[in-house]
C-alpha cells in the first residue's frame, strides 16, 4: 500500500497478538479514514494468514453460525478481518444493533450459548477474539456518542489517518501506470506466525511508558469520562508483546514498547493526521 506503512505495521502486530498466549483477547483495530484511503485494502492484504478469518459482510446470525462456530471447533484464537464495517451496519436498525452486540461480546467477555428465536448455538465455553475493521470519519461521527456510551468504541484501538499531498500524487501516478500494464493479483502480506500461541515474559517496569500514555489516548478519543483506560492499556501492552514475538523473542524489551508507541501515537486519535 502506498503511503500507509504505519497502518501495515499496526495490523501486522495486531495479528501477531492473536499468537500471544494471554488471558486477554487479541488486539482489535478500528481504522478511520476517508473513502479511497486504502483502509479496507490494507486489511484485505492480510487475508489467508494463520489466526485470521476474513468476511466481507456478516449478520449476527452469520457471525454466530459461521465464524464463531469455526473458531469454536478449531479452538484457536482468531482475528476476524472485516474490511468495511459499513457493510453489516447498512441493514435494518435491529439487524445492525444485533451484530454490534455480538461482536462487542466477542471482543470482551466472549460469546456463550445463544438461544434466540433465530439463533440456537451451544458454546460450552465463551468464544473470544479480535476484530480488525474500518469506517469513515463521517460514519463514526454520528455513531460515536452511542458507541462511547455503550463501551463499544473502547474495545478497539482506534487509528485514524489521511493522505498528504505527496501520497496523493504517488497514488495518482500509480493509477496512471497501472492503466498500461497487465492486471496482477492482489498483493498479500504473508506473516511468519508460530504454529501455536507463545508466552512472552514482560518486566512490569517496561510497561510504564504505556501506562503514562493511556490518559493521552483516552483524551484524544474523548473517552476520559467514560472509560478507565484498562482496555487501552491491554491493547497497547499486547501489541508490545506481539512486537517481541515478531522479533522471535520470548521476552519483552524496551525497544518493543518504543516501537508500538512510535507507530501508534501519531494516529491513535480522531484527527486523521497524514501518514509520514
Amino acid at each position: 500500500m502506498i503511503g500507509i506503512i504505519p497502518i501495515t505495521r499496526i495490523l501486522t502486530l495486531a495479528i501477531y497478538s492473536a499468537a500471544v498466549n494471554s488471558q486477554n483477547n487479541p488486539v482489535s483495530i478500528l481504522l478511520v479514514g476517508r473513502p479511497e484511503s486504502g483502509k479496507s485494502a490494507a486489511i484485505n492484504e492480510f487475508a489467508g494468514n494463520r489466526y485470521t478469518v476474513i468476511r466481507t459482510d456478516m449478520t449476527a446470525y452469520g457471525f454466530a453460525t459461521d465464524v464463531l462456530m469455526e473458531i469454536y471447533k478449531t479452538k484457536m484464537t482468531y482475528e476476524v478481518l472485516l474490511p468495511d464495517l459499513i457493510n453489516p451496519l447498512s441493514r435494518s436498525h435491529d439487524a445492525a444493533a444485533s451484530f454490534i452486540a455480538m461482536i462487542s461480546a466477542f471482543m470482551e467477555e466472549g460469546v456463550r450459548q445463544i438461544s434466540t428465536k433465530f439463533i440456537q448455538v451451544p458454546f460450552k465455553e465463551p468464544v473470544k477474539g479480535g476484530i480488525i475493521t474500518s469506517i469513515t470519519p463521517e460514519e463514526l461521527k454520528w455513531r460515536r456518542k452511542h458507541w462511547t456510551a455503550t463501551g463499544f468504541l473502547s474495545r478497539f484501538l482506534v487509528i485514524s489517518f489521511d493522505h498528504d499531498i505527496e501520497t496523493q500524487q504517488r497514488v495518482m501516478a500509480h493509477i496512471r501506470e497501472s492503466a498500461v500494464v497487465e492486471d496482477k493479483d492482489v498483493s498479500r502480506v504473508a506473516l511468519n506466525l508460530p504454529l501455536t500461541r507463545q508466552s512472552i515474559y514482560a518486566e512490569p517496569e517496561l510497561l510504564l511508558p504505556i501506562t503514562r500514555y493511556v490518559p493521552e489516548y483516552l483524551k484524544n478519543l474523548g473517552l476520559t469520562d467514560s472509560a478507565y483506560g484498562y482496555r487501552a492499556h491491554w491493547n497497547l501492552e499486547r501489541l508490545a508483546l506481539a512486537a517481541a514475538l515478531e522479533r522471535g523473542d520470548r521476552e519483552l524489551k524496551k525497544e518493543d514498547v518504543d516501537l508500538v508507541l512510535n507507530i501508534v501515537t501519531p494516529w491513535a486519535n480522531l484527527d486523521c493526521n497524514p501518514m509520514f
